[in-house]
């Protein structure tokens, strides 16, 4: 009796000692993931994403996909909002339209109305950003001449990571082109 008590107390010993080391190394996991988080918002270079939709007059629904630097799959796109008649002016530009602006990745979602008139910014709306993983704080929807921009950060859960991020929308002035960065 005594010995098969002596192997009880052994064998629950043994696995308190693996699951504390499965609970190390899983915590451990978690701490290398923020940090990678930090070196990417520092390195902007490496997240920001530049697209060009041109002749949006006669392709008015475009869209971009690509992997981000963590290997995740997203895509930009530009579509008009309110099924938008193309109004063009003399010289053959959009005179006025409103597009939606997007960002859909794994994480994030985020999108803006651009409305561009003779070439520029007249107002940017309806803004929408979801997160998994996290929550969304500090979102500025702003609006200048030449472009529309969402801003916002994203915080992990348990306040692991904080991570600025944006969309912006930039009128060109040149064959119906909107440029949309992010960094995400």
């Amino acid at each position: 009796m005594e010995k098969q008590i002596l192997t009880l107390g052994v064998e629950m010993m043994r696995k308190t000692g693996i699951f504390l080391m499965l609970l190390f190394i899983m915590t451990s996991g978690v701490v290398s993931f923020a940090e990678g988080s930090l070196q990417n918002n520092e390195t902007k270079s490496d997240t920001e994403h530049i697209i060009v939709f041109d002749d949006l007059d006669k392709i008015p629904y475009q869209s971009f996909s690509g992997n981000d630097s963590n290997g995740d799959e997203y895509t930009i796109s530009i579509s008009p909002f309110d099924n938008n008649k193309y109004n063009t002016n003399a010289y053959g530009t959009l005179s006025s339209n409103s597009w939606l602006i997007s960002y859909d990745g794994i994480t994030i979602k985020a999108s803006f109305v651009m409305t561009v008139t003779n070439n520029k910014c007249t107002s940017a709306y309806n803004k929408s950003i979801s997160t998994f993983g996290g929550k969304y704080v500090n979102d500025i929807l702003t609006k200048g001449d030449s472009h529309g921009m969402l801003s916002f950060d994203v915080v992990g859960i348990g306040g692991l990571f904080q991570k600025n991020c944006w969309l912006k929308g930039t009128v060109s002035g040149n064959n119906n082109t909107v440029v949309v960065t992010s960094d995400m």
